[in-house]
């Protein structure tokens, strides 16, 4: 993925705190800490994290942890990305972790005609799921068996 594909990243990245879920060797994280953002970026592969770390300068000052999904506790991001859907409960405390007026962007791959990997649900339980956890969310159907959701958080008052 790449920091151009995420809907809303352009006013938000300069003044930020990202948190990216599911980093990988963290070249999303590094796009985003060079438009001026304050990244934490996270995965739960110590091997993944120990990459990322080696393919990152210093000076991006992104914050690498080796952390899983289920413990995250996350408070205070103006952008959560996240990889893959989570567990309606994880997702729930991820909503929880933005501040008013930020999004939560989850991007994944989902069960289709022709892609029957285990493991992947079928758009419509995506739906149903991101739905219940985050009411107003915007998903779209990508191609290639992909789709994305967007949720912006409500304003207080």
């Amino acid at each position: 993925m790449h920091a151009e594909t995420i809907p809303g990243l352009e006013p938000v990245v300069m003044r930020s705190r990202v948190l990216e879920i599911g980093c990988g060797t963290g070249g999303l994280a590094r796009q985003i800490a060079r438009r001026g953002a304050n990244v934490t970026a996270v995965d739960a592969s110590a091997d993944a994290i120990a990459e990322a770390r080696s393919l990152t300068a210093s000076h991006l000052g992104i914050e690498y942890r080796v952390v899983d999904i289920e413990r995250l506790a996350p408070r205070g991001f103006d952008l959560v990305i996240v990889h893959a859907l989570p567990a309606p409960d994880v997702l729930s405390r991820l909503a929880e972790a933005l501040r008013p007026g930020a999004t939560l962007f989850v991007s994944g791959r989902h069960r289709s005609w022709w892609s029957r990997a285990a493991g992947l649900l079928p758009l419509s339980e995506i739906a149903g799921i991101a739905r219940a956890a985050l009411p107003g969310c915007v998903l779209r159907r990508h191609f290639g068996g992909r789709y994305s959701l967007r949720w912006v958080k409500r304003q207080m008052g």
